[in-house]
């Protein structure tokens, strides 16, 4: 259930961010201009593992990034879990719109579609690996807080879901990295030629 609950959140917010993208372009253009500036001008180049190593800890910065990993932290990461969730949406709405307008939408969607199919689940299951163990958390403070008894049992088996969620997410990272380090670009080259 709590994975439906976070894709059906992800994809919200990613539809209307899509959205609020579009309209943003076709209404202040002059917007290219100010997005252009905060791409990192330091991006690695494609086909390279250091561009794989560059996709992998941006998207698994929760894993590995100490400013990052304040999403584990009990009740505080919640707060960051949603804005972390709303923020994902939004950037990948915006690359999505930014992309299209500028490449079209047959590019934008063969540039999505191959690593896709595996960083959005990533994703989903990474926000479900934090919000299990916060539900977690927060059901053993809960019943402390009141003195009541917590089984063990639901303490270990809400910790080994959340590993288990995690290592999901990591997994299905590493595949879409390396698919969009050298699948895709390969793909897009083949087809529209090298830029």
């Amino acid at each position: 259930m709590l994975i439906l609950i976070v894709s059906f959140s992800f994809f919200g917010i990613l539809y209307f961010s899509i959205l609020f993208a579009f309209s943003a372009y076709l209404l202040f253009p002059e917007l290219k201009k100010w997005l252009d500036t905060l791409v990192p001008s330091q991006i690695p180049e494609f086909h390279t593992w250091d561009f794989f190593i560059f996709i992998l800890t941006n998207n698994a910065a929760h894993f590995f990034n100490p400013l990052k990993m304040l999403v584990w932290i009990p009740l505080l990461g919640s707060l960051f879990l949603g804005m972390e969730l709303a923020l994902n949406s939004l950037v990948i709405g915006a690359v999505i719109a930014y992309a299209g307008m500028e490449k079209g939408a047959l590019f934008t969607i063969i540039g999505i579609i191959p690593h896709g199919i595996f960083e959005i689940p990533a994703f989903i299951f990474q926000f479900v690996c934090f919000a299990r163990l916060h539900i977690t958390t927060l059901e053993w403070l809960h019943a402390k807080i009141i003195g009541e008894k917590f089984e063990k049992v639901k303490v270990i088996t809400g910790l080994k879901d959340t590993a288990i969620f995690a290592v999901i997410a990591l997994i299905l990272f590493v595949v879409a990295a390396l698919i969009e380090t050298f699948v895709t670009p390969a793909i897009l080259d083949s087809i529209f030629g090298k830029p």
